[in-house]
């Protein structure tokens, strides 16, 4: 199947939901898949706003067209064509049946329970409509666990032939980053690949945004949330102590924020600032956009049985420099070491 032809089927898919007037997934302060694509630039505002009032629905354009042959750059298709992958933050499901629409044969969609709930339902209704083959997607509506060693129940070992994970090892955790490379390496096939496209936190000018980023979500959001869950696990706090534990709780996972509580109840004991950390959600345990370095990466992937592992800048995203990517990948030294396009990197490992 042409690009174009695979663009024309993922669009009919995705405009069910407007067709349907899915009104419940479907309206200006929900965060659904359009408002996504509206936030990577691949519609503009007057095309979400069209489609949030039923009055408009997805159509190609060159920049749609862009970012799906880059899916296909950094995730050649050759790896998994009539075979299994798993989409690992999978997000609102574009990747899920991009996959099959080119030519996986299953596709394991590993995401939150809400949204697992939304590619669901949008599958089922792709089904009906003769548009996606039945049986072929399998769902888990939550994420890796300490002492996992599958990504999936049911899965056994040497059964995929490609994990996908696309702006999603930010998200993930120091503490749950060894069992989920561990659980993919086992779930993996011999001459398998774990490929991961992510933000690179090793890069100067990401790092810089990062910075920011965290202190703004951690003013906004989560030293609220921590503050809240403090109060419910210790009513009779005083508002010093309160304050001074929600602060110095930042950049805790919430195995460690729930030791914290257990510290001050015991001792009234509050640890110690971690400065300029990530700010992580300790109700889902999940990092706003986490530490990517690059030595961490790759040392993480060696220890988890990986023979193979390297690492290079993603450049599909920008129409001027595009071309550079296949010197990109052959010399990535060329771009970490001079900064240039650094901000992206893609993660290769393969299964030996």
């Amino acid at each position: 199947m042409t690009l174009d032809k695979k663009i024309s089927l993922l669009l009919e898919v995705l405009n069910i939901p407007i067709e349907q007037k899915w009104s419940d997934h479907i309206y200006p302060e929900s965060y659904s898949v359009y408002r996504y694509l509206k936030n990577i630039e691949l519609i503009d505002k007057n095309a979400l706003e069209k489609i949030e009032s039923f009055n408009g629905k997805l159509e190609a354009n060159d920049r749609i067209r862009s970012f799906l042959k880059g899916v296909d750059t950094y995730w050649p298709v050759d790896i998994y064509k009539d075979g299994s992958v798993i989409d690992l933050g999978s997000g609102f499901g574009h990747f899920t049946f991009w996959l099959l629409i080119s030519g996986a044969k299953k596709v394991v969609s590993i995401g939150d329970a809400e949204r697992i709930a939304f590619i669901k339902k949008l599958y089922h209704s792709a089904i009906e409509k003769k548009l996606l083959p039945k049986d072929s997607i399998l769902f888990k509506p939550d994420f890796i666990k300490p002492r996992d060693t599958s990504l999936f129940d049911g899965l056994g070992e040497n059964e995929i032939d490609l994990i996908l994970l696309n702006d999603t090892l930010e998200h993930i955790t120091p503490r749950i980053l060894p069992y989920l490379l561990k659980s993919s390496y086992l779930n993996l096939k011999k001459g398998g690949k774990f490929i991961s496209k992510k933000q690179n936190s090793s890069s100067a000018k990401m790092y810089a945004k990062l910075a920011k980023h965290w202190d703004e979500i951690e003013l906004s959001e989560y030293i609220n949330q921590r503050k809240e869950l403090v109060k419910q696990a210790i009513p009779n706090i005083n508002p010093t102590d309160l304050e001074n534990l929600a602060i110095n709780t930042r950049g805790l996972d919430k195995y460690d924020f729930e030791d914290a509580i257990n510290n001050y109840k015991e001792d009234k004991k509050i640890p110690k600032l971690l400065k300029d950390s990530p700010a992580i959600d300790v109700v889902y345990d999940i990092p706003s956009e986490g530490i990517t370095d690059i030595p961490l990466i790759l040392n993480s992937l060696m220890t988890s049985g990986f023979e193979k592992a390297y690492v290079y800048p993603a450049l599909m995203h920008s129409r001027k420099l595009r071309f550079l990517q296949g010197i990109a990948r052959t010399i990535p030294s060329l771009f970490f070491k001079t900064a240039f396009m650094d901000e992206t990197s893609v993660f290769v490992a393969t299964k030996k």
